[in-house]
């Protein structure tokens, strides 16, 4: 998966992220932090493309539903089912902060 110009390994990703931190080696941890970085970055671009009043909140189940496949691939240079991983991670390392 390529997400803001880098190329991850969602599976490593997901193994990494179960691991404690004393378990990770500091690369391995710098590579999450890079991954959990650039998942939010994506995801805030997708939430600015679908809620066009910047003013109103928008629920992350919105977000969900709201889902436009065109607007994914203008504006985000996205598929569906990429956005989708975004959103997944997105909700499982940031719950509290996109709600």
């Amino acid at each position: 998966m390529v997400i803001g110009g880098r190329a991850y390994d969602v599976q490593r990703m997901e193994r990494l992220s179960s691991l404690s931190i004393d378990k990770r080696k500091r690369s391995e941890q710098e590579d999450l932090m890079q991954f959990k970085a650039d998942i939010y970055q994506t995801y805030v671009i997708i939430h600015n493309v679908h809620n066009p009043q910047a003013c109103r909140k928008m629920s992350l189940a919105a977000v969900k539903a709201a889902l436009h496949d065109e607007w994914l691939q203008t504006y985000c240079n996205l598929s569906r089912k990429e956005a989708e991983k975004v959103i997944y991670f997105a909700e499982k390392y940031f719950r509290e902060a996109i709600r």
